[in-house]
């Protein structure tokens, strides 16, 4: 009994002092010098990380590359799968100009973690250095397929190297609306339409859901340039894909509206070919059951301050030398100041005003206001817009809104 009891403790004992050795070494690899790390490897001889800190050490403050080599040598030896450890000897071996044992150490570390997107990350750039564009560009695709958060960093560097989206989408990028829908806003910032186009073709192309927000920052960016087929078309297609189709206007028939969300029963978008508003002091914007036709109407609220827009529009898609007919359904409570609010409709590729309603003034009783326009001969998209007329003067009160209507009229 007491062999095995001696024989007992000695093995705790023994237990406790590897324990112990180990807490002492990652102490000591906390001391960055080579007697700490040199003291760390002796007590744990077996953890590759010692190495290689101790060959970054060398490396970098003594300049001993030699010793930083055959450092990181023994931490692949001790770990042939840390990756990291090959790309410290991939580097090392290009500032020695060893240009096959840098391909070998690339190819060791990308073999250690095939699928890790840090991994590829940084084969990626070594492979760009050493001029290997295609294998740099794999290793890139491995990243986009890994790690969404990477994604604008990969997309905006490979786009630089390679500033051709067909060629990205044929062989580089993988076909994941994620993956697209990225390097869509960074072709947009970019103001690449023709590029931004065929990524957009190719997002369409792939059939399956993607973010509204995505989709409505693409159309808004064709709106803002103008682009008003294109912003129409890539409404009508991401709708059934980013769960709008309630956001889809009629078609641009005689008696059919044009107007999206003309009783503001769906959510305000703010964006694309819906209702869009912006916030001003003077006036503030405010769904309302208090409505004729719908269980929602809009309302306005004018707090006092002079102001020329309240803020609301709608962009509309129209034919050239068409007549249209606008209507809307309004009521209002006293409002103070002289005139008051009216809608307009502008032509936004010209500038030209193709409509003033007469003021919204109707207090304790729903009313509609109408007026028809023809467009001129380039018109494609006109913004239905309620104004202060005249602009600048203090108003006070509130208006509600509901039905709005813009509707072709027949030849």
């Amino acid at each position: 009994m007491g062999t095995k009891l001696w024989l007992g403790f000695g093995l705790a004992v023994g237990l406790i002092g590897f324990g112990l050795a180990d807490c002492v070494a990652d102490f000591l690899a906390g001391h960055s010098s080579e007697t700490s790390l040199n003291w760390a490897i002796r007590l744990a001889p077996g953890n590759a990380a010692y190495h290689s800190q101790l060959g970054r050490y060398l490396q970098v403050t003594n300049g001993d590359l030699g010793r930083a080599l055959r450092e990181y040598q023994k931490a692949t030896e001790l770990n042939p799968q840390d990756a990291s450890a090959w790309f410290d000897i991939a580097r090392l071996e290009q500032v020695l100009g060893e240009g096959a044992e840098q391909e070998r150490a690339l190819q060791q570390a990308v073999r250690a973690a095939p699928k890790k997107p840090d991994v590829a990350w940084e084969a990626g750039n070594f492979l760009l250095l050493r001029g290997e564009r295609d294998a740099a560009m794999r290793e890139f695709r491995v990243v986009l397929e890994n790690d969404d958060i990477a994604a604008s960093a990969v997309l905006d560097l490979i786009w630089r190297v390679e500033p051709d989206a067909q060629a990205l989408l044929d062989q580089v990028i993988p076909p994941r609306p994620e993956t697209y829908t990225t390097f869509l806003a960074l072709l947009a910032y970019k103001k690449d339409n023709e590029a931004a186009a065929k990524v957009w073709s190719a997002l369409i192309g792939l059939q399956q859901p993607f973010s509204q927000r995505a989709g409505l920052g693409y159309v808004d960016y064709l709106l803002g340039q103008r682009m008003a087929d294109p912003a129409r078309d890539a409404w009508q297609e991401m709708a059934p894909l980013c769960g709008l189709t309630a956001y889809l206007p009629g078609p641009n028939m005689p008696g059919q509206n044009l107007m999206v969300n003309p009783r503001f029963e769906l959510d305000v978008l703010n964006a694309g070919f819906d209702w869009h508003y912006y916030e001003q002091s003077s006036v503030k914007i405010t769904l309302d059951s208090n409505a004729p036709g719908g269980t929602h109407g809009l309302l306005l609220s004018f707090l006092g301050p002079g102001f020329g827009e309240t803020g609301l529009f709608q962009q509309v898609a129209v034919q050239p030398n068409t007549q249209y007919q606008f209507s809307v359904h309004f009521k209002t409570d006293e409002l103070e100041g002289a005139g008051g609010p009216a809608f307009v409709v502008r032509d936004e590729m010209t500038g030209v005003v193709y409509l003033t309603t007469e003021s919204l003034k109707n207090p304790g009783s729903w009313r509609e206001v109408a007026g028809h326009f023809e467009t001129g001969p380039e018109a494609k998209l006109v913004s239905v817009r309620m104004v202060r007329i005249p602009a600048g003067n203090a108003m006070r009160g509130h208006l509600w809104m509901d039905e709005v209507q813009l509707t072709r009229l027949e030849l």
